[in-house]
């Protein structure tokens, strides 16, 4: 921390202590008698993709901050619940690490458990992302619970997901095929919504996915936990001339949500600091329900000084360890690479390229990840390559579908320009890009056997292999994603032209 330490841990004891004293509790919160931690569990390979997503997160939130429109305060934001339910109380989070939403939300009344905070670091799948863990043993299970869930900013609907359970109550659990047994709780809604960041979590046990008792364990505990607003007002912290990073934190101690799309973190940016808080909304002083929105306001001038990065050699783009359905290895992208591409969340690359306001941000999805998005997000069509596109505004960039003329699943990619001055640009970026992006000669070797495995599974050995798998999920550029069935098993293989595999089912 910075020199204004002891000031800054002032605010946090004063906007816990408020935040208690407006759920009924005593203040400062009652202390827990601390539970033993498990050993920890290995964790899954996946800091990297989040680490590296949140520099870029860095390096774009400015604009996002800055350009956000004025709206009225709300909690939770648009579109999610604004019920509030008697108070409860919640673990009070380390003094250490950084919040990033208020633990306060987290209603745990349901819980038939005493869980335990994780010291920011220690949590199982190895996120940095929140600094607000907990553990607790449930049905002869470890459980981790992750608030918000660990990935860098909101979702937007229409991102596949290996497979979603119905809580029963609106949610959905989005439970991932990887182990150990994790799952994203959120609230659904319209095609093409974002879903707030801090309206999710994530719930991890130590099992493996395919374990049926683990994950009935899981989603009961799903089902007991809900993210709402508990009754009570706040007092609004003072966060101007903080950073926004400890903003963020010292608000959701104080029971408040910070507005925009991103999580804020602490990992250094390529492209400089950000600049600190020189506005609020609501003021300082102001008393408000717990989980209201403060709009953060920045300078006006948001330029930085710092000298771009300089170009990297990119040799091959990094392979995701989540499952695949087309072969990346054969991905050849001829761009000037201002930093390493890296594995942002799936089955998307990530890197950086130079501009204005601190470089523009990549995500390179293959197959597509999102589809045609309400006329509000102003979805235009186009051509690339001789063949149909789309390019629709996903509010803090452009992304483009378009036809390589593959067949099957593999037939789209999507190209996400984030960052930079206007949409203009981003979308002459995307577009230029495009054809710089080829698919390298398929193997000569033979495809490997497949029969027998599900759809999900043998699409994955063969793009590991270089090879396109084929199941007939061959649609249209504005259609949503087909992904591969996890239940459907291959009864077929054949070769049907070089590189291309069709599957029987």
């Amino acid at each position: 921390m910075d020199p204004h330490d002891d000031d800054l841990a002032e605010r946090l004891r004063d906007g816990f202590g408020s935040l208690a004293r407006a759920a009924g509790s005593p203040s400062p919160l009652p202390d827990r008698p601390e539970a033993p931690v498990p050993a920890s569990r290995p964790a899954v390979a996946r800091p990297l993709v989040v680490a590296a997503a949140l520099v870029a997160v860095v390096a774009i939130a400015v604009v996002a901050v800055a350009t956000r429109r004025d709206e009225p305060r709300q909690q939770l934001r648009a579109g999610e619940p604004t019920t509030t339910g008697a108070a409860w109380t919640v673990p009070e989070p380390a003094d250490t690490g950084r919040l990033v939403c208020p633990p306060a939300l987290v209603d745990l009344s349901g819980l038939d458990a005493t869980p335990a905070v994780v010291p920011p670091g220690e949590a199982a799948d190895g996120t940095a992302v929140s600094a607000y863990v907990l553990r607790w043993e449930q049905d002869g299970h470890q459980v981790e619970l992750s608030y918000p869930e660990p990935f860098w900013g909101d979702v937007t609907l229409g991102i596949s997901v290996p497979e979603d359970v119905a809580l029963g109550d609106g949610r959905v659990a989005a439970i991932e095929r990887s182990d150990p047994l994790t799952a994203r709780v959120l609230r659904p809604g319209e095609e093409g919504q974002v879903i707030p960041l801090c309206s999710m979590f994530q719930l991890s046990i130590d099992a493996p996915h395919d374990d049926e008792d683990a994950r009935a364990t899981l989603l009961d505990a799903a089902r007991a936990i809900q993210v709402h607003a508990p009754t009570g007002t706040v007092v609004v912290p003072d966060v101007v001339g903080l950073g926004q990073v400890e903003a963020q934190d010292v608000l959701a101690r104080a029971g408040l949500v910070r507005d925009g799309s991103f999580a804020f973190s602490d990992e250094p940016s390529i492209f400089g600091p950000l600049p600190s808080v020189a506005s609020q909304d609501p003021a300082a002083g102001s008393t408000v329900a717990i989980g209201t929105e403060v709009h953060l306001g920045l300078p006006a001038t948001t330029t930085t000084t710092t000298q771009p990065p300089p170009v990297v050699e990119v040799d091959a783009l990094p392979i995701p360890t989540d499952p695949l359905v087309c072969p990346i290895s054969r991905l050849q992208v001829d761009d000037e690479f201002r930093s390493l591409p890296v594995v942002h969340a799936q089955t998307t690359i990530s890197w950086f390229q130079d501009g204005d306001l601190g470089g523009y941000q990549v995500l390179l999805s293959w197959p597509k990840r999102s589809y045609r998005q309400p006329d509000e997000h102003g979805t235009r069509e186009l051509t690339v390559l001789g063949r149909p596109a789309l390019v629709h505004d996903g509010g803090d960039g452009q992304d483009l579908v378009y036809d390589t003329g593959l067949p099957g699943a593999c037939r789209y990619l999507e190209i996400g320009v984030y960052g930079g001055p206007s949409i203009p640009e981003r979308e002459r970026r995307a577009e230029a890009l495009a054809p710089k992006v080829t698919v390298a000669p398929p193997p000569t070797a033979d495809p490997p056997a497949v029969v027998g495995l599900s759809v999900a599974d043998a699409a994955d050995r063969l793009a590991r292999a270089g090879f396109l798998p084929d199941w007939g999920a061959d649609r249209a550029v504005g259609d949503a994603p087909a992904p591969p069935s996890t239940t459907q098993r291959v009864t077929a293989q054949a070769l049907t032209e070089p590189g291309v595999v069709r599957l029987a089912t």
